[in-house]
């Protein structure tokens, strides 16, 4: 699921939002991350944990880093061209689609999802989203 985060961090990079915009879609993802993970019964301390500081510093690493292959919203591209010029499918491309279907399934509000997969799959103008 970070990955989906990375890429609606690219996103944000590739319009020109700068660090401040980043680290609040990061906190927000953390939350949606959460919610998810709870009502598939992990405990909710669990993603606040110290001891978690792992997929915390993996999220945050994968959504600040410049040579991260995040979506460049910005490039007006179709996603399978960029797709191509990039030689594989970006990291959370497909998480996006599972994770979206999954969140819907369990009625877990999850917008940062909801807008990347809408960009992805639907075609909506990454502005709008």
């Amino acid at each position: 699921m970070k990955n989906v985060i990375a890429i609606a961090a690219g996103i944000g990079d590739g319009m020109g939002f700068g660090a401040n915009s980043r680290a609040a879609l990061v906190t927000r993802g953390l939350a949606e991350i959460t919610r998810l993970a709870v009502k598939k019964g992990a405990n909710p301390l669990t993603s606040r944990a110290l001891r978690t500081g792992r997929p915390r510093a993996h999220l945050l690493l994968g959504a600040v880093a410049k040579s991260h292959r995040r979506l460049r919203a910005r490039q007006g591209k179709a996603l399978e061209d960029i797709q191509k010029e990039l030689g594989q499918v970006a990291e959370g491309v497909r998480n996006a689609r599972t994770v979206r279907e999954l969140a819907v399934r369990l009625s877990v509000e999850m917008p940062i999802t909801e807008m990347v997969y809408r960009v992805l799959y639907e075609g909506r103008p990454a502005r709008r989203a």
